[in-house]
């Protein structure tokens, strides 16, 4: 292995131990989302060997019930391995290059500009109280807080879209359109593998200053915008939500049972019922955490 993936290696597993909160076994749900030894379940490693999934084995796993009525007729899935950035599977009901509406979790866009370009321990006042930087990125992600966006975005200067394509040359957004901070337009587009590409980026250790991100994603069964949801893997999932009318996205990270690093997307906005969708959703994400 060479130095920079044993690096990138290294940086996963303590991104995922520490800070993204996912485990092999399910973690009990706590009341507080402050991090606590039985929130964060210390791995013994995640090894660099461990087989990455087949795009057959994703798709076997994943087709039924990307296919369920209760997502609607337009849904894109994305599934790639953190570790080489390699793409596994690209799916869904229309073509992968479809765009959606990715509501709340435009915010990993804004977060990533903010971050590229500004101090992360930089003080700000927000809500009549001194903050951080690093804490108002976590928070905001936590729980989608759309002032928190708006304030991150007031950071940038010129577009967020702009600030992106200069310091991450290689995310490609030309299937993207960036129209405000917090996802709340419905104007905003982008797709599954756009979102699954930037989580890559997030992870990778030439970014240090994304760690915020990773810190800030909310983890299923333990807190913010995940927290009523997935708990029988409760700790295993740690993602960004993304909640308008018709439209349910979820993108972030799981482990599966070789313990290799997957991130993920999933969009739909054409959903028919809100919390049937997302059950359907977290089961596409818990699958993957069964994937070996």
């Amino acid at each position: 292995m060479d130095v920079y993936n044993a690096r990138r290696s290294i940086l996963v597993a303590i991104t995922l131990v520490f800070l993204v909160g996912c485990s092999p076994s399910p973690v009990k749900p706590i009341a507080s989302a402050t991090r606590t030894p039985s929130e964060i379940v210390v791995l013994n490693s995640l090894p660099t060997e461990a087989p990455i999934p087949t795009s057959s084995a994703v798709a076997r796993a994943l087709t039924l019930l990307i296919h369920s009525h209760e997502l609607g007729n337009h849904v894109g899935v994305a599934v790639a391995d953190v570790l080489t950035g390699s793409v596994i599977y690209l799916g869904g009901s229309v073509a992968p290059n479809n765009q959606f509406i990715p509501a709340s979790s435009i915010k990993l866009f804004t977060a990533a500009a903010v971050l590229l370009k500004n101090n992360p321990e930089e003080l700000l006042k927000f809500k009549k109280k001194t903050i951080s930087l690093n804490n108002l990125v976590e928070s905001t992600l936590t729980e989608s807080d759309n002032s928190g966006a708006t304030l991150l975005s007031t950071l940038v200067p010129g577009s967020i879209s702009s600030q992106l394509s200069t310091s991450l040359p290689s995310l490609d957004l030309r299937e993207s359109t960036l129209i405000d901070a917090s996802g709340l337009s419905r104007k905003d587009r982008t797709t599954p593998a756009t979102l699954v590409h930037l989580l890559v980026l997030i992870a990778d250790p030439k970014y240090p200053q994304f760690t915020p991100i990773l810190s800030g994603l909310p983890i299923a069964g333990l807190s913010g915008t995940l927290k009523s949801r997935a708990i029988m893997v409760a700790g295993q999932i740690r993602a960004k939500t993304g909640t308008l009318t018709g439209v349910d996205v979820l993108a972030g990270y799981v482990v599966d049972s070789a313990n290799r690093t997957l991130v993920f997307a999933v969009m739909a906005d054409r959903v028919p019922r809100t919390r049937p969708a997302r059950l359907i959703i977290d089961a596409i994400a818990t699958q993957l955490i069964k994937l070996s």
